[in-house]
């Protein structure tokens, strides 16, 4: 079962389908941000989304908040699928919500550098990413021992996986 409607108007809107079996359960589609915490990696929900059927849109707003982002130089996000009655507030997620997770984009990200962009060392893929929100598809790196990374691709026609565990992932960190 899904619940339907259309994205609220927001600075991206992304849309795309999903791949494998739906939930018996009414769903929605979050974004979580990878962000370094105190004590580690971590998750930020900032951004939702609603699906009908298969389909499914999400808008994201501007700005993304600090806390969101590495450093305020990038934010890497991600779409995940989630129960429709589960309450997400923005914010820091607990290392417990992975467990409430039914879907997840692991080769599409979503992307925000600032204005003006910052160069990064670390994450020279980044470099091509323009200011404000964009779409990333994962390329795969030919070496052995080197991460993979983001290209900016189309917001449209994103993949999330059901279940999590069956999706394709790419290794950025």
């Amino acid at each position: 079962m899904t619940t339907g409607g259309e994205a609220d108007a927001g600075e991206l809107v992304v849309r795309g389908r999903i791949q494998g079996d739906l939930p018996d359960v009414p769903v929605k589609v979050l974004v979580l941000w990878s962000i370094e915490t105190s004590t580690g990696e971590g998750l930020y929900s900032f951004g939702d989304g609603a699906v009908d059927g298969h389909e499914f849109s999400v808008a994201i707003r501007e700005p993304l908040p600090l806390e969101a982002t590495f450093g305020g130089v990038i934010g890497i996000g991600m779409l995940v699928l989630v129960p429709l009655d589960l309450v997400v507030p923005d914010g820091v997620l607990d290392e417990d919500f992975l467990d409430q997770m039914l879907g997840i984009s692991g080769k599409n990200s979503i992307v925000w550098r600032p204005d003006p962009v910052v160069a990064l060392t670390d994450w020279p893929w980044a470099n091509q990413f323009p200011s404000g929100y964009a779409c990333g598809h994962c390329v795969q790196s030919a070496e052995i021992e080197t991460f993979d990374g983001f290209a900016v691709g189309p917001c449209e026609g994103i993949a999330i996986y059901v279940p999590a565990e069956t999706a394709p992932w790419c290794e950025w960190t």
